[in-house]
């Protein structure tokens, strides 16, 4: 319900440009999504269904494949995939489409060593 309500907010804000989810004249409506979002979770329909995490042994395989082989053009898009995957997308693939090379920073950590870093958060449709 949360990515449909913030879905209608960026239609309605870039076609009409008003903000159905903060203008003061849409408190009433956004006050009885909320209760209903509470009353659904309350009749047991908000379960959120985990995928299992990648065990280590299967992430060690999916290290060792030719498929992340940095040599090749293929290899190392699969490679940056992955690692874009594991450590700068917290809610899966949200945002992945609309990341763009000025939003990741090289930096340098205490030991002298680069490292990337995101520039901004991305909103998802948990907020994570």
């Amino acid at each position: 319900m949360q990515t449909i309500k913030y879905g209608l907010q960026k239609h309605f804000s870039q076609l009409r440009k008003f903000d159905i989810v903060n203008d003061s004249a849409f408190k009433d409506a956004n006050e009885m999504f909320a209760a209903m979002v509470v009353k659904l979770k309350d009749e047991g329909k908000a379960a959120v269904n985990h995928k299992q995490p990648i065990e280590p042994q299967d992430m060690q395989k999916i290290r060792a494949s030719d498929a992340l082989n940095q040599n090749t053009p293929r290899g190392l898009l699969n490679k940056v995939f992955i690692d874009i995957m594991l450590f700068m997308s917290w809610c899966g693939r949200e945002n992945l489409r609309e990341m763009e090379k000025d939003e990741f920073q090289v930096k340098v950590d205490a030991n002298n060593r680069l490292y990337v870093t995101s520039i901004r958060d991305h909103l998802t449709k948990n907020h994570c």
